[in-house]
Formats: C-alpha cells, structure tokens, sequence
C-alpha cells in the first residue's frame, strides 16, 4: 500500500521550533513527527511513503536518503501552494496504481486502527474512505453529514461555530 503524507504547510503555528526544520522532522520523543504520523500504519502494509511537501525539500532528501526506514520515501515536491486537493493529484505520480491508498495529514499523530479502517473500506466497496471523529467546535475543521450507513451525505469547510449546515 502507498501511503500519501500532507506536509505542504510552513508549521508557523509550531514556531520557533520549525524556524530553520521542516515539520516532519520535527523530533518527537526518539523519531520524526513523519516517522509517528505513519507508525498508525503497520510496516508490513507499506511500500512507499509519499511526502507531499512544498519547503525544505533538500533538508528532508538528506534526512531520508540517510534513514534507515523499512519502506521507501519518496518527496512530491511542490514548486508554489497547491492545497490538500492539488497536493493529493500531485503526488499521483508516484503511486504504484494498484490497490489502496492511505492520505495521511503530515502534522496529525493519530491512534486510528488502520486494519479496521481498510476492512470496512473493503466490506463497503468504496472508491474513498475517510477517518472522521467528532470535536466540540469545528470551527478549524470540517464538518461532514452522514447517512444511516456512514456514507457522507455533506460537507463544510471550517464553519462558524452554531452555523454548521446552515
């Protein structure tokens, strides 16, 4: 399986930790935040791992090509901004095409159980399965309507809070 990482943002909300370091090398205990995003994926479901990234691009090729990782790693680089949709096709690229893709955010360690989660995309036969859990304001988030069966029925982008599907 190919995994996609998001990690096109600056991290000026982790400054002044990220003045001068990309975000997924950040250190977090004794590995890189990349390193903890994607331990939520078991090792042996990996072939690549994707990184979609639009700064320090020479500073993560040298951490990487030195780093002793059990799957490959590859850096979607992008030349100006493309957002999470235009980063996503970008990294296209360099999937392998066949069988499912994992899309990772690059700054969010999650305890999500990926085996379950690609059971039920498989028992749904399903084009796209998203991991959604529920925040008291969503206001920095997305909000998604669900049907009975979990399938999205609506979506809104960072609402205002009290105004979700207004």
């Amino acid at each position: 399986m190919d995994v996609v990482v998001l990690a096109g943002g600056f991290g000026t909300r982790l400054r002044p930790w990220t003045e001068g370091r990309a975000k997924p090398l950040l250190p977090v205990l004794d590995k890189t935040l990349l390193e903890r995003v994607v331990e939520c994926v078991p090792n042996e479901l990996i072939d690549r791992v994707v990184i979609a990234a639009g700064y320090s691009i020479a500073e993560m090729e040298q951490f990487f090509s030195s780093s002793n990782l059990p799957y490959d790693v590859i850096i979607s680089v992008e030349d100006s901004p493309l957002g999470t949709g235009g980063a996503i096709a970008k990294s296209l690229e360099h999937l392998n095409g066949d069988g499912p893709v994992l899309i990772l955010n690059g700054d969010l360690v999650s305890s999500v159980d990926v085996n379950q989660l690609l059971n039920f995309h498989q028992e749904k036969n399903a084009s796209i399965t998203l991991s959604l859990w529920h925040v008291d304001d969503p206001s920095r988030f997305g909000v998604c309507g669900l049907d009975e069966s979990g399938m999205i029925t609506r979506f809104q982008e960072k609402p205002e809070p009290g105004t979700e599907f207004s």
